[in-house]
């Protein structure tokens, strides 16, 4: 199965730490699905097993033209 973890606002203090530890939990254990993180800054590492998608944070302007 394919898991999306949508980390965008993870990108400082508590969130970041979390999404982290959620991280290295997956990569540890986790050996039948296979996870996307999409995250906006340079956090974690791909795997075989886990894809990384790096997307860039916009502001609240950005987001209501869009």
């Amino acid at each position: 199965m394919r898991v999306l973890v949508n980390a965008m606002a993870a990108s400082k203090g508590g969130a970041l730490s979390i999404l982290k530890d959620f991280y290295t939990y997956v990569r540890d254990n986790d050996v039948e699905n296979e996870w996307i993180f999409l995250i906006s800054g340079n956090y974690i590492e791909e795997t075989a097993k886990i894809k990384v998608i790096q997307k860039e944070k916009k502001d609240m302007v950005s987001q209501i033209v869009f």
